[in-house]
């Protein structure tokens, strides 16, 4: 069963997590919203974990917290759309989720907060689908010799990726937390993905592919690590 300790370190609380597994061999730190969570081997005293985690306090800090996404739509006062605020209003009326360019309008007679992570989860996965098939239109028109015939798409927070491609089956799975950033991440990624429709590889030939596509992918790439290691943190600080 897992155990747990609160440390104050430099005026800051964090709650630790400890994991302990008959097999494992080092420790492994991962950050969590509220603090971190040790996976450690059977035998490791918590006095020897308080004082790694003491003593790598800063670096940790640093890292990009694992969220759980459904926590930041619980009754949200403000959605982020694209890179752009907009305030979240509550109504209790029949009707689902408005968005007038302005604001977010969550209607429903039950507002409580599953039903309104529910409303907001279909909302935003209807947002980044809508772009992520105007991009493809736009791409069909602009690279028409390029094989983008039965491509389906689907979106979900996650934890690790961006995106993924099953080329087998040419469908193409979004992670959700971009419909939160800039548009032209959304399009990096979308890029990505269908190079691997041709390539399931990370080739000299895939990323040939993807340079046609996106001649900017690396400083895309490190961009977007960036702006999503920034939001997390942001997350990490309101929850």
């Amino acid at each position: 069963m897992p155990s747990e300790f609160t440390l104050k370190v430099e005026g800051k609380t964090r709650h630790v997590t400890v994991v302990r597994r008959k097999n494992q061999k080092r420790i492994i730190i991962r950050p969590k919203p509220d603090g971190y969570t040790v996976s450690a081997p059977l035998r490791t005293p918590v006095r020897t974990l308080r004082k790694i985690v003491t003593d790598h306090f800063e670096s940790l800090e640093s890292l990009t917290p694992r969220i759980d996404f459904n926590q930041t739509l619980e009754m949200p006062k403000t959605l982020f759309i694209f890179g752009r605020p907009h305030p979240v209003v509550y109504e209790a009326l029949n009707g689902g989720v408005f968005f007038d360019e302005e604001r977010i309008i969550v209607r429903s007679k039950a507002l409580n907060k599953d039903n309104v992570k529910r409303l907001l989860r279909a909302f935003l996965k209807t947002v980044l689908l809508g772009e992520v098939k105007r991009i493809h239109q736009q791409t069909k028109m602009a690279h028409p010799s390029y094989d983008l015939r039965g491509v389906a798409f689907d979106a979900g927070y996650a934890h690790t990726k961006f995106g993924s491609c099953t080329y087998q089956t040419r469908r193409i799975r979004f992670n959700l937390v971009l419909v939160h950033y800039p548009r032209h991440f959304l399009r990096y990624i979308y890029h990505h993905e269908i190079s691997h429709l041709r390539h399931p590889d990370h080739s000299q030939s895939f990323y040939r592919t993807f340079e046609h596509f996106e001649p900017d992918h690396m400083r895309l790439k490190k961009t977007l690590h960036e702006h999503h290691e920034q939001y997390m943190r942001d997350i990490k600080n309101h929850i």
